[in-house]
C-alpha cells in the first residue's frame, strides 16, 4: 500500500491521480500541471512544457475504433471507494504460478545409483565363488604322497583315494579322505594339503613296531603304545623284536620295562627274546645275555642291576648252573640253582672244610 506525502502540492497531486479502465486496462486522462513549475530548479514555458531535468507528463492516446486494447493487467483490480478517497492504490503481488514449482523427484530415483553400485560389489565376489566352485580347472587330477613308503606303500594310498578323483579341490572332504587312508592298521597319522588347481598333498606317518604280542591268534605286531598293529609279516615287519607273552592289559607297562633295560643295562638289549608279564610291575626277562632268567620290577633295575654284574661270578662259583635269578626284593638276591640238591651238597662240603680249617 502506497500513501501520499501529506505536503504534496494540488499539481503535483493532480499528475499522480489515475485510475485504471475496467474495460480493457488502459491508464485514463489526467490533468497536466500549468503554472510554475512543481519542482524546484526547474523552469516552466509559456505553452506548458516544463523545462529541466523534468519530462512532463502525457496521457495515453485513445484506442482506435474496433482496435484491441493493451491486454488487462493481471493482479490489478479497480481501487475501491474507500482506498480512493483515502488517496491509496493498493498493490497485490502477483500470485506465484504454480506450474513454475519444481518437480520432485521420486524417492525410488535417488536410490536407483546406490543399489545399482552394491549389486556390482556383490555380484563380483558371487561370481568368483561361482566359478572356483564349478570350473573343471579344479578337479582333483594329481597326488603328492610322502611318507617312508616302508608299510604303506604309494600304490595303496592311490587306491585309496581313487573315488575322490574328479573332485573339486575346494569341496573335498579331508575328513573323509583322512578316514579312507587311516583303515591301513600301518597309518598312524595322515596330513592332507590342498595344492590347488587340482593337486593334494598327503604325508603319512607309519607306526613303529616295538615288540610281538603272542595272542590267541598268533604273533601281532605292537607299537610302542601298546596298542596291537597288525598280524606279524615279516616283508612289513621287523622280525627281530622281542615277544611279549602274559595279559594284553599290560603291553604299556612291558614296553615301559623293556625301554628300562636299554637306558640302565643297555648290553642285556641285543639278546633279549622274551618278557613274560607276570603282573603289572613285575617280568621275567630272558636273554641269551644272561645264562638264567631273571625275574625284575618295573622301576628298580638301576639299582639292582649294577649289584647283580658285581655278585654274579660269585654266584655261578659257588652254585653252579643257576634256572632263575630273582632280583624283585629290596636287600636279598634270590639264587635258584639248576640242582637244588647239588647245591646244598657243595655247600654241606664246603661249610665242613671251612670249619675243619678253622678247628
Amino acid at each position: 500500500m502506497t500513501r501520499r506525502p501529506e505536503n504534496e502540492s494540488p499539481e503535483m497531486a493532480g499528475l499522480a491521480d489515475y485510475a485504471l479502465d475496467g474495460d480493457h486496462g488502459a491508464v485514463a486522462d489526467l490533468p497536466v500541471a500549468e503554472g510554475p513549475s512543481p519542482v524546484p530548479g526547474a523552469a516552466v514555458a509559456a505553452d506548458g512544457s516544463v523545462g529541466g531535468d523534468v519530462v512532463p507528463f502525457r496521457p495515453a492516446a485513445e484506442p482506435a475504433p474496433g482496435a484491441k486494447g493493451p491486454p488487462p493487467l493481471r493482479g490489478r483490480r479497480r481501487p475501491s471507494p474507500e482506498a480512493a478517497a483515502a488517496n491509496v492504490v493498493p498493490i497485490r503481488r502477483r500470485p506465484r504460478d504454480r506450474r513454475l514449482r519444481r518437480l520432485r523427484r521420486h524417492p525410488l530415483v535417488r536410490w536407483i545409483g546406490p543399489l545399482a553400485m552394491a549389486v556390482v560389489i556383490v555380484s563380483i565376489p558371487i561370481a568368483l565363488l561361482f566359478w572356483l566352485l564349478t570350473s573343471p580347472r579344479f578337479a582333483l587330477e594329481g597326488l603328492e604322497v610322502q611318507g617312508e613308503e616302508r608299510r604303506v606303500a604309494e600304490r595303496w594310498v592311490e587306491r585309496a583315494v581313487e573315488p575322490y578323483r574328479g573332485r573339486n579341490v575346494w569341496l573335498l572332504p579331508l575328513d573323509d579322505v583322512r578316514a579312507s587312508l587311516t583303515r591301513n592298521p600301518w597309518v598312524a597319522d595322515v596330513g592332507l594339503v590342498k595344492r590347488p588347481p587340482a593337486t593334494l598333498g598327503i604325508r603319512v606317518l607309519e607306526r613303529r613296531e616295538e615288540a610281538l604280542y603272542r595272542s590267541i591268534d598268533g604273533l601281532v605286531y605292537v607299537d610302542g603304545e601298546g596298542e596291537l598293529i597288525a598280524p606279524f609279516d615279516p616283508r612289513r615287519g621287523n622280525p627281530d623284536l622281542p615277544l611279549l607273552t602274559g595279559p594284553e592289559t599290560s603291553l604299556g607297562a612291558a614296553l615301559g620295562l623293556l625301554r628300562e633295560i636299554a637306558e640302565v643295562s643297555p648290553r642285556w638289549q641285543p639278546g633279549l627274546s622274551e618278557v613274560e608279564i607276570l603282573s603289572d610291575r613285575d617280568f621275567r626277562v630272558h636273554s641269551r645275555e644272561l645264562a638264567f632268567p631273571l625275574l625284575v620290577r618295573a622301576g628298580t633295575l638301576a639299582r639292582k642291576a649294577p649289584r647283580l654284574d658285581t655278585l654274579l661270578p660269585r654266584i655261578l662259583a659257588r652254585t653252579g648252573p643257576v634256572s632263575e635269578v630273582d632280583l624283585r626284593f629290596t636287600r636279598r638276591i634270590i639264587v635258584q640253582p639248576v640242582d637244588p640238591d647239588a647245591w646244598r651238597s657243595r655247600a654241606t662240603l664246603e661249610t665242613s672244610e671251612q670249619t675243619h680249617a678253622q678247628g
